[in-house]
């Protein structure tokens, strides 16, 4: 991705700044509302026969954005190349990443066009570019949406092995002959995430196992949820915190197999995983992305 004095802009994988290959130069002038937080929706109903109101659900609104930029080019036919390549790069139908690096943080926003963009040929050098996006998520995520950027594991089922062991005739480990050798597996991953919003998560539980249950703890909070169906060798469930999901093998949903309310996850908190039989092949993976407001 190109900088320019240390910030860069990128849409669906296009530059948007410094000098391209055709000697045209990129400069993204502004885009509004990218820091702003979202606006609300809902809010309070006056009382029909009293003073105040009903307080009722608020959301927050998918976020409008306003991307305004400039190319200048060493020729008019450099300007057209580049104007017609920019045009066929706009997200129309699915969402595309729109990316920003600066201070050397990579974030970015999931977005699509929104109405009609404005692309104005100034000069034969110059073309001013206007593009209103609609971003799916209130919150700006930490890299360019292509993986996670946190990731954990694979961790397996929790367990100890070993024990008190003897010692053979005339050797002493202790005092008495014996000690305690074990080796302990906590099943534990500690999530590892930046910003100032709750970040997407996904957990990843591979089999075989007869079933199992997850636990979130951050300091006295514990959360727990347990999933009740059996996960056979070589597949997998993923559970989706952010967006409620529970899917088997990416694909087949299986949200009525898990029991307990949703786990809000935050940095810094451990989630373990356990079931009613012990299995070293199964394991768990964690994904994240840090995320802001």
């Amino acid at each position: 991705m190109r900088l320019d004095r240390g910030i860069g802009w990128s849409l669906n994988g296009f530059d948007l700044s410094g000098t391209d290959p055709d000697g045209v130069r990129w400069l993204v002038k502004d885009v509004e509302n990218w820091d702003d937080p979202a606006n609300t929706k809902g809010g309070v109903t006056q009382k029909e026969y009293g003073d105040g109101g009903w307080v009722g659900p608020t959301y927050l609104e998918p976020p409008s954005l306003v991307l305004k930029a400039r190319l200048l080019a060493p020729t008019r036919a450099a300007a057209i190349r580049a104007r017609d390549a920019f045009k066929g790069i706009i997200p129309v139908r699915n969402l595309a990443p729109l990316v920003l690096v600066d201070g050397g943080v990579m974030k970015h926003r999931m977005v699509k066009q929104e109405g009609r963009p404005s692309i104005k040929q100034i000069t034969d050098h110059h073309v001013d570019i206007s593009v209103q996006l609609v971003a799916s998520d209130v919150r700006v995520l930490a890299g360019d949406g292509s993986a996670p950027s946190f990731a954990a594991g694979p961790v397996a089922l929790p367990t100890v092995d070993g024990g008190l062991r003897v010692a053979p005739p005339g050797v002493r480990y202790v005092p008495g002959g014996a000690r305690i050798v074990a080796t302990v597996r906590s099943g534990q991953i500690v999530l590892g995430t930046a910003g100032n919003a709750t970040p997407p998560v996904l957990l990843r539980i591979r089999g075989p196992l007869p079933d199992f249950t997850i636990t979130a703890t951050l300091g006295d909070t514990i959360q727990v949820q347990r999933y009740t169906e059996a996960v056979p060798a070589g597949q997998f469930v993923d559970i989706d915190l952010d967006k409620h999901l529970v899917r088997v093998n990416g694909t087949v949903s299986r949200r009525n197999k898990l029991i307990g309310p949703w786990i809000v996850p935050a940095d810094g908190m451990t989630f373990k995983f356990d079931s009613s039989a012990q299995n070293d092949t199964a394991s768990m993976e964690l994904f994240a992305s840090s995320a802001w407001r």
